[in-house]
């Protein structure tokens, strides 16, 4: 369960159209759902009785893609299967929380609330991946792609294209400057356009 202390974004949101993609993607390893709260109060009486809670701090422990996935299965099994991550307040958590809950650092970056729900949300997933050994985690590519439209959870598409004589590429770095890159690190994305074969590549 990830609990936030603060207003819940619309149903029709960017924010939570891709927590719904990835706790679809999830479905059948882990369940997850999102429980707002008013203040920060409110959330810390909700979870008084969790034994496994997962609070995010900027002074919390900073551990890399697969350190989280070790963290989070090491806390599940802790919590029968059950584990509170949470999203405070402005003003952070209680001492009496942070005393009993562990801390994680997503970034030293400052994330609005609804960004670092899309960012947790994603990294349970990569977890589950790595876990599973899908090889999801590690696949990042490079294209030059002739043209293409990318729709990201509902953002406004992005055009990226090369010179019809260019030769397609991967996993490689081009100066011409008239050809643009598409960074790609999404598995199940790379995925559907490497199946549509080099001449859509």
């Amino acid at each position: 369960d990830i609990h936030i202390a603060g207003r819940a974004p619309s149903p029709k949101s960017w924010e939570a159209a891709a927590v719904d993609e990835y706790a679809k993607r999830l479905r059948g390893q882990i369940d997850v759902k999102t429980t707002w709260h008013k203040s920060g109060d409110q959330l810390e009486k909700s979870i008084a009785k969790m034994e496994a809670v997962l609070c995010l701090s900027p002074e919390g422990k900073r551990v890399d893609s697969e350190g989280f996935s070790t963290l989070l299965y090491d806390a599940l099994d802790k919590g029968g299967s059950r584990l509170c991550l949470c999203i405070g307040p402005a003003e952070g958590f209680t001492d009496e929380l942070r005393g009993r809950a562990s801390l994680l650092s997503l970034s030293d970056l400052t994330l609005p609330h609804q960004l670092a729900r899309v960012v947790l949300a994603e990294q349970v997933y990569r977890a589950a991946e790595i876990r599973r050994g899908s090889g999801y985690h590690k696949y990042c590519v490079v294209m030059y792609v002739p043209s293409i439209d990318l729709q990201l959870l509902g953002a406004a598409p992005f055009r990226a294209s090369r010179p019809s004589n260019a030769p397609v590429r991967k996993a490689v770095s081009w100066s011409t400057s008239s050809c643009s890159p598409v960074w790609c690190f999404c598995g199940p994305l790379c995925a559907r356009l490497r199946s549509r074969g080099p001449g859509a590549s």
